[in-house]
Formats: C-alpha cells, structure tokens, sequence
C-alpha cells in the first residue's frame, strides 16, 4: 500500500473497528447496497426532458455541427439578433446535438445519466482513498444522490459537477501521497471552458488545496503550483479568447438580490429559507431535507478535518459552504465538495463507540441502519417509477424519456408547424428555447418577455 504523506485522515480518532482499508474489496451486503443506490440514481436521473433552455442548446449544437461556426450574436432572437453573445457552453451542446441525432430525447436522458453515474463513482473512489466505515459509505453516498435530485436535468451543469469531481479526486489523490497525474488538470479545463462556465469553481479548488497543503507541510508544493498555473491559463484555449474567460464573472451580477432573475428564479432561493418555503404548500421536501441534514454533518466534519490538519479538503469545505447555503441550484456543490470528506471522519462505527455500544448492540444497530436505507431508497424509487413522487410535491416533473409535455410547448409547436402560422411570433421566455428549434424557419425568430412584465388586461 503506498505511503500517504498525512496519517491524520487515514486514521480516525473513533473506532478503528470495521474500517474498510483502501484497496479492500467492498463486501457483499454493500455492493449489493452500493448498487440499489445507483439504480435508485438512475430512476431519479430518467426522467422527461422539461428544461426551458434544452431546444436553445439543441439549436445551437445544431448550427454547430453544420458549419456555421460559433455563435457571435445571439442570432435566434428576433429582438435581440444583433447583440454580441459569448456561447461558453457550445461543446455542451455539440454533445447535446450529438446525443439528439443518435437517440431522440432518449439519447439526451441517457446521456446526462451517464454523466451522473460518472460522477457518483468519483466521489466514491475519493471516498475510498482512506479507511472508510462500508456502513456510512452506502449511507452516506444514497443521501448525496438524494439531496442532488432537484438538478438532474438536461441541463449543461452536470458537466461542471463531473469536472469539479475530477479535479478533487486528483487533488486527494496528491495530497495524501498517492501517484496523481497533475498534468491531466489542464487538459480537464481546457475541455470545461468550452463546456460550462463553471470551471471558475476548479480555480478555487486548486487555490484551497494550495493553500491547505502548504498550511500542511509548511512549504509550498511546487508541483501543485505549476499545474495550477497551468490550469488557470488553459481555459483561455476556447473560441472567445480572454472575453470567454471572464464571461463567468459578469454572469455573477444575476445572483444579487436586486437583480430580476435573483428576484424571481425559485432556484436562487436558499435551501435554509424557511419562511420562504413555508409560502410554497408543496415543495420537494425529501432532497431539501436531506441537503438540510449533510450540511448540518458538515459542521463537525470540518471540525475533525481540521483537527486532523487535512487544511486541503477543510479550507475547500469551507469557501464553498456559503454558495451551498445561498441557493437551491448549488445544493450538489456541498455532495462533491464534503461528502467524500464525511465519509472519511465521520464513521458508523465511531457513533457506536461514542454511545459506548457493545459488538452485540452495535451490529443488529449497523443492520437496522443498513436496512433503513435500502427500504427508503425501494420505497422512493417506486414512487418515481410510478410518478408519485413528483405529483405529491405537485412539480411538473416526470418519469421518462420523451419531452414533458406539461413543462414546454410541445403540442403548440405541433399545431404552428401543421397549421403554416407565421413568424415572429410573441412568447413566454420559458417557450422560446424550444420554439425555435421546433418550429419551421419563419418562427425561430421569438421575442423573448416575462410574462409578469405583461401588463394585464
């Protein structure tokens, strides 16, 4: 077994008992556990593709793929074809585009599943990276799958997800001693940049582990340093230039309170807002929940982490916790950033130690744990299957692969297109995306509006 050069978070201070060493094979009970996660991932990840801006990336990867370059204007808007528009995510929509051309919608399902489970496997070879209790492995790894359901969608942050996973995995894997190709973080940027814009999170990752491993060794990594300046410098590397890079930053006016979309967005709204929630009768309360609980984990994690000196992942634990907590949309930003981190320091079988269980107590305790688990993740499961799920939090999502009708014009864009209606025409903002990738030549011109600065009649 290789060397780490930290011992403080391969060796917890509870319960040296039913560690599982890195490199051990999971045992049974827990693969099968393990697997039932992932397949109630992927009934929460097959679901119908609702998003508003999915026919606007469809659109755009099309043009793509036949020749007409990148975007330069925002050239689908009738009011607004004019105006210069920067596309940072037009390798997403190539992949998008792609995924249509060889599946339908279905391809764009499977697609964003598999980048999903691409994900999740991530953060568990992160998680075992150090001894690890098999028991808050599965555990822990199911709440994580739970709390992140709001977001999976076709939408182009799942890749940000996976990329601000690989970057972590290959930090961990530097920082406690294990061989970690670095050059590889270039190279992720560069294909991120293009993709989702985002990647300004990976800067601050490395930054953390940066300034955590030389608070660590008491010297700075040379090593880190320069694949880091090389990873802040290759994102310049996509069609933009340096206006692409900094594109990122204008965008972070929208999160401010003044702002409309921050005014209006319910994403935007804070997971911890409670008076707020309690306005809306049905909101999706088992992930909120859930992200409720891992968060209030997090606390005494970072806690130990930084006991332990492992400043690398605590200082990344740290900056990132307030955009979690600020808003519904970066709830999967504390499960890539903490949850790995959790599972290491906060073992199962340090709470049976704490509470003083005995071996004879504590094992029928683990299995009811266990059993709790696997039957919530049955049980939920089936309700997505079913459709319950969603209906008994009255959201328009559904199980499936097709386009969701309830969510996007679908219907209407069948009818202009028998019916020979002209364009332009005047929509919702949400309708427009789809509008102009589903309707003939003459509508794809949409004037996009909010329909509450309508006046009302």
């Amino acid at each position: 077994m290789e060397a780490t050069r930290d011992d403080s978070v391969r060796k917890p201070a509870a319960a040296q008992f039913e560690l599982l060493e890195p490199g051990a094979p999971l045992p049974r009970l827990y693969q099968i556990l393990l697997v039932l996660m992932l397949l109630f991932l992927g009934l929460l990840a097959v679901r119908q593709v609702g998003n508003p801006d999915t026919g606007f990336h469809l659109k755009a990867g099309d043009s793509i793929l036949a020749g007409h370059g990148w975007p330069r204007t925002d050239e689908f808007t009738y009011t607004m074809n004019d105006h210069p528009y920067t596309d940072t995510t037009w390798g997403y929509q190539v992949l998008l585009a792609l995924s249509y051309q060889a599946g339908g919608t279905a391809g764009m399902v499977v697609f964003h599943l598999a980048m999903l489970i691409a994900f999740f496997l991530l953060l568990y070879k992160a998680a075992r990276l150090a001894p690890v209790d098999p028991a808050t492995l599965v555990v822990l790894m199911g709440a994580g799958i739970l709390a992140c359901e709001t977001r999976y969608e076709v939408r182009p942050e799942v890749l940000s997800y996976l990329f601000l996973a690989g970057t972590l995995y290959l930090l961990h894997r530097h920082a406690m001693g294990h061989k970690a190709p670095l050059w590889l973080l270039p190279l992720l940027f560069c294909v991120w940049a293009n993709c989702h814009a985002l990647f300004i999170l990976g800067w601050m990752a490395l930054a953390c582990a940066f300034a955590g491993l030389w608070l660590r060794d008491r010297r700075p990594d040379k090593r880190l340093l320069l694949w880091t300046g090389a990873a802040f410098l290759a994102p310049l590397a996509n069609p933009y230039g340096l206006k692409g890079v900094l594109f990122p930053f204008a965008l972070l006016t929208r999160f401010q309170g003044q702002n409309v979309f921050a005014e209006n967005v319910k994403e935007f709204l804070s997971p911890f807002a409670f008076r707020s929630f309690s306005a809306y009768a049905f909101y999706p309360h088992w992930p909120i929940w859930t992200f409720r609980l891992l968060a209030l984990l997090a606390a005494p994690a970072l806690v130990l982490l930084w006991k332990r000196r492992a400043y690398w992942v605590a200082l990344v634990v740290l900056v990132f916790m307030p955009l979690e907590v600020k808003m519904i949309r970066n709830i999967p930003l504390l499960i890539v950033t903490a949850l790995p981190a959790m599972i290491w320091v906060l073992p199962l079988s340090g709470l049976w130690r704490l509470l003083r269980m005995e071996e004879r107590r504590a094992r029928p305790a683990r299995l009811a744990v266990l059993g709790l688990a696997g039957t919530l993740a049955v049980i939920l499961g089936l309700q997505v299957w079913t459709g319950a799920y969603y209906v008994s939090s009255r959201r328009p999502t559904r199980f499936g692969l097709g386009w969701n009708r309830l969510m996007l014009p679908v219907a209407a864009a069948d009818y202009v297109k028998k019916s020979g209606l002209p364009g332009p025409m005047l929509n919702h903002l949400n309708f427009g995306g789809y509008l102009m990738w589903a309707c003939p030549i003459a509508l794809l011109l949409n004037i996009h509006v909010f329909y509450h600065c309508l006046p009302i009649p």
